[in-house]
């Protein structure tokens, strides 16, 4: 979700970062070209599905002839919000494609969809990739809940959090980084009837980590 200027990306997993400084000395790479590890299959993107300007474009046939034969992508992801099905469903093979709201979230999953009839008609052999961006939190079994917001802008901004089907009240531990800073516990916030409110310094990174009720 979005905020204002404030971006939100929600059950965010790292596993690795990987941070090259200087070196004391040149490093020697050998590519060994009749070693074969993988096979790419292909090239594609995702999209910007919560920008208005980005809807009207997905939907030109201009605009998906260049994704296809300018660009040269033979795949598209498609990622499916949490909202788009939000119906608890305690054995997932009964999950159905007809079960999902393709209007969810104003309608992002629907801007997937479309685009990628579109390209298809282009070429048919391009490859549409589902992928979960974040689960609903009925599916969320070890009660498990990391939400993380980046405010690029040079201003405080206030962020407000809204949480759908919580079980309980949560508390939530707050880590901030930034330019200035490195990264640091800086307090908790506690979602109170499904809402929670922070304020966010320029240029930031805040990471709300901890528990929901079971």
């Amino acid at each position: 979700m979005r905020a204002g200027f404030i971006w939100v990306i929600a059950s965010l997993s790292v596993s690795s970062i990987l941070v090259v400084g200087e070196c004391a000395s040149a490093a020697t790479v050998t590519v060994d070209g009749a070693q074969r590890y993988q096979t790419i299959e292909g090239f594609g993107t995702c999209l910007i599905a919560w920008s208005d300007r980005f809807r009207k474009l997905y939907r030109t046939e201009d605009f998906q002839r260049i994704y296809v034969e300018g660009v040269g992508c033979n795949m598209l992801r498609v990622n499916m919000w949490g909202p788009t099905f939000e119906k608890p469903t305690e054995d997932w093979t009964r999950i159905r494609c007809e079960d999902f709201s393709m209007e969810a979230n104003g309608g992002r999953a629907r801007i997937f969809v479309d685009f990628g009839r579109g390209i298809r008609k282009i070429n048919s052999q391009i490859k549409i990739i589902g992928t979960v961006w974040s689960p609903p939190s009925w599916m969320k079994m070890n009660g498990d809940l990391t939400v993380v917001a980046i405010n690029p802008t040079g201003q405080e901004q206030p962020l407000n959090l809204t949480f759908k089907n919580l079980k309980g009240p949560a508390s939530l531990k707050v880590y901030r980084t930034s330019a200035s800073e490195s990264l640091q516990e800086v307090g908790k916030v506690e979602v109170s009837d499904s809402k929670a409110t922070f304020q966010m310094k320029p240029q930031s990174i805040v990471t709300f980590s901890g528990k929901i009720a079971g």
